[in-house]
C-alpha cells in the first residue's frame, strides 16, 4: 500500500501541482457580539450574532462569562459558551426561564432515555446487539447533541459543525454520564489529506 501510494505521489501530474483546491475556503474567525457602552448589543451585529468568539476571553476554568447559570468549567476555550450568546438558542429559551435546558422540547427530545435510545438505534440501524456500556453511553449523548443541534439549527450538513453550549453539554453529560467520568469534548470538523483519505 505504501509503494502505492509512494508511485500515486511521484507522478509528475501530483509532483507539480501547486495545490489540489487552489481556492481552499477559509474559516472565518468568530466575532463575539458588539456591547456597547450600556451592555446593549449595537447595531452593527445583528446579522451576525450568531458568531461568537470565546478566544478573547479568558473563560477556562470559571463560568463567570456564563448568564444562565447552568454552565460548568470546560476543557476549552471554544467550548466555553452560555446558551444566551446565540442568537437561534437565546429566540427559544421560555420566557419564565433562563436557559435552554429548561425548554420542554430540550428535555423530552434531548435528555429522556427512550427517546434518545430509539433515535440511536434508528441512526445505527445495522448494530446487531447493544454496545458496550461506555460505548452506548458515548452513542447516547452525540444523538442527543445531534438532536439538539436539529432542533435548533435544521440540516447543517456534512462538516458544518457549532459548539453546543456548555450548559446543553453538562445536561446531557448528567443525562447520559460515561461510566468512568471521561469526555471527548468539542472535536470540531476534521480536514486531512487526500493521500490520508486512500488509506481510510
Amino acid at each position: 500500500m505504501k509503494e502505492l501510494l509512494e508511485r500515486l505521489m511521484n507522478r509528475p501530474e501530483v509532483r507539480n501541482a501547486y495545490e489540489c483546491f487552489p481556492c481552499n475556503p477559509q474559516k472565518k474567525k468568530r466575532r463575539m457580539r458588539n456591547l456597547g457602552e450600556d451592555g446593549q448589543e449595537s447595531d452593527g451585529s445583528e446579522g451576525s450574532s450568531t458568531d461568537y468568539n470565546v478566544e478573547g476571553t479568558d473563560r477556562l476554568g470559571n463560568v463567570d462569562w456564563c448568564q444562565c447559570a447552568r454552565c460548568a468549567p470546560m476543557k476549552s476555550q471554544i467550548e466555553c459558551t452560555c446558551c444566551t450568546e446565540i442568537r437561534q438558542i437565546k429566540e427559544l429559551i421560555p420566557e419564565d426561564a433562563s436557559c435552554i435546558t429548561e425548554h420542554p422540547i430540550f428535555i423530552t427530545e434531548c435528555t429522556i432515555h427512550s427517546t434518545i435510545d430509539r433515535a440511536f438505534r434508528m441512526i445505527n440501524i445495522d448494530l446487531k446487539k447493544k454496545p458496550k456500556k461506555t460505548e452506548y453511553m458515548r452513542g447516547l449523548r452525540k444523538t442527543a447533541f445531534r438532536s439538539f443541534m436539529v432542533w435548533i439549527y435544521g440540516y447543517l450538513g456534512d462538516h458544518h459543525c457549532k459548539p453546543i453550549p456548555t450548559c446543553v453539554v453538562s445536561k446531557v453529560r448528567e443525562a447520559f454520564p460515561a461510566p468512568r467520568g471521561y469526555y471527548n469534548g468539542y472535536l470540531g470538523p476534521h480536514d486531512y489529506l487526500a493521500e490520508a483519505m486512500a488509506l481510510d
